[in-house]
């Protein structure tokens, strides 16, 4: 249709030329063809198909600049029209200024329409599923559908849906299944985790698809959906709950195939069998090869042989590997020791020991209960605190060790015999009696079992403490008082060449340990008569 209006307009051109140098005349020739000019013009708007319009795209877009144009074409008409008036009237002067007007005006329009005009026209608007500057760029898919039906064609393309990606929304984000819509995740990554993880048990190096060591892969199991999810033969997966009882050594929160404890690089030494998910159980989730075994959160401790114990099934204290007559030489039993550390939520495992019978002492390794109590670790020489009798050791008096003849206040030292050899001295005290326990005599202070001397004591008489001034107030000699009445060391005595007498009951309530001086003498500092 447009080339046939630009060949009746280039016939009208003709015929309107030829017209007018023929006939001399050009009366209504320049109407004609500006009328013809605009129709070529207007024609594509009215034949060609077009989403532009002329007001929509072309004069709204546009209302400041076609303004300023409209507006400098009338000063230019005004500015004319008075330049010729003054013409006529041979003004120079307002000549110069309406033709300078008329044609500043004139520039103005032109690089108004040249400059802005075009700039602000807007670009094709497009047909549903194309955009683009010149609607170049298409939403269809391969499958003949906008944006494959997850998504809207927008200005700069396709606007997917949630968990859909691409070009043409043809993908989804993650790891998500496309053929499930991106409900699902593709093999081996996790939904809880919107398909960015793997499973449990998958190695992420593996793109999800190989299980860690530990796990069985899909072909070793009666179900491909079970796929490393179940731990392997003597692996386990510890569990927190303490009904299951994981072993603790290896016990971590979550869901990882931890392998069963090991000794000498044996699994449970090879003396015990883990308890894993594989072993035979008839109550069993899963089966195995044919075999109903454990459910997935086994303890994955050690049962252990008969002989053996502990968490690694370890070889008990004197274990001969045939008699178990033989454990802590036939005289006690096996105890499992286990640390706890302040931080720590579960025991640690540290060794056996054994628990020995009575008269047995559980010396170090495998000699462990084979001596005899009051013997040494190697069971030759009695230990410390015993002494040797008809080839047995016996406790010496006052106790075994330390205890013996009160050494550990250096009371005494245990013979061969049994009996204690007691210390006496007026410095670190002085001891007497079958266990060294009793003090010497009435200048030492009873104090538990250690016999302290006191103050400024040098022997044993009545006035041989105290600076040689005074008496010492025991409780001993309070007893000897009680009973008898010595002139050399009796109340009476005291009483007689005391500064300030005192009553026996007085002397035994608050005076015990302290210096009673005599007339004319007083208390130092040091607590002596001076």
């Amino acid at each position: 249709m447009i080339q046939a209006i630009v060949v009746w307009f280039l016939l009208t051109y003709c015929v309107c030329i030829i017209h007018t140098h023929v006939s001399k005349q050009n009366d209504g020739i320049a109407t004609i063809l500006a009328i013809s000019l605009w129709l070529v013009i207007l024609a594509p708007t009215f034949t060609e198909t077009n989403t532009l319009t002329f007001f929509r795209d072309v004069l709204e877009p546009n209302v400041v600049s076609i303004s300023i144009s409209l507006l400098c074409l009338l000063v230019t008409g005004v500015a004319l029209g008075l330049f010729f008036q003054n013409h006529i009237e041979e003004n120079d002067t307002a000549q110069y200024i309406f033709v300078i007007a008329a044609a500043g005006a004139l520039s103005v329009y032109v690089l108004t329409v040249l400059l802005f005009l075009p700039v602000n026209i807007d670009q094709c608007s497009c047909l549903y599923g194309y955009y683009g500057e010149t609607c170049e760029n298409s939403c269809w898919a391969d499958n003949g559908v906008i944006c494959s039906g997850h998504g809207t064609c927008a200005t700069n393309g396709c606007q997917c849906d949630a968990f859909f990606q691409g070009e043409t929304c043809n993908a989804c984000i993650n790891q998500y299944n496309y053929d499930t819509n991106c409900t699902a995740c593709n093999q081996g990554y996790s939904l809880l985790y919107q398909c960015t993880t793997c499973t449990d048990g998958r190695d992420p190096s593996t793109a999800c698809q190989e299980c860690f060591d530990g796990y069985l892969e899909d072909t070793n199991y009666n179900s491909p959906a079970l796929g490393c999810t179940v731990c392997k033969e003597n692996y386990f997966r510890p569990s927190p709950d303490p009904l299951i009882g994981s072993y603790n050594a290896f016990l971590e929160f979550g869901t990882i195939c931890t392998e069963c404890p090991k000794e000498n690089d044996n699994i449970c030494n090879g003396h015990g069998q883990c308890q894993h998910f594989l072993l035979e159980n008839p109550d069993g989730e899963f089966e195995y090869e044919g075999v109903t075994v454990l459910g997935q959160q086994a303890s994955g401790a050690c049962a252990c042989e008969e002989g053996y114990y502990g968490p690694t099934c370890i070889k008990a204290l004197g274990f001969d590997g045939e008699n178990t007559e033989s454990i802590c030489a036939g005289n006690g039993y096996i105890t499992t020791n286990y640390r706890r550390n302040f931080e720590d939520i579960f025991d640690t495992f540290v060794g056996l020991s054994c628990v020995c019978d009575e008269g047995w002492i559980p010396n170090v390794g495998e000699n462990a209960c084979s001596c005899r109590a009051g013997f040494d670790t190697q069971c030759i020489e009695c230990a410390f605190g015993y002494y040797l009798f008809n080839g047995s050791c016996f406790v010496c008096p006052g106790g075994s060790f330390t205890s013996a003849c009160n050494m550990k206040n250096a009371g005494g030292v245990c013979n061969n015999d049994g009996t204690c050899t007691c210390k006496v001295s007026y410095v670190s005290g002085g001891y007497t009696g079958n266990d060294c326990k009793t003090c010497v005599n009435h200048n030492f202070i009873q104090v538990g079992d250690s016999c302290v001397p006191c103050a400024g004591a040098f022997s044993s008489g009545f006035s041989d403490a105290c600076g040689g001034h005074g008496v010492c107030i025991t409780q001993s000699r309070l007893d000897m008082w009680a009973a008898t009445d010595l002139a050399s060391d009796s109340f009476s005595l005291y009483f007689s060449l005391a500064a300030e007498p005192k009553s026996e009951t007085e002397l035994a309530a608050f005076y015990v340990g302290k210096c009673e001086c005599f007339s004319g003498f007083s208390l130092d500092a040091t607590g002596i008569c001076i």
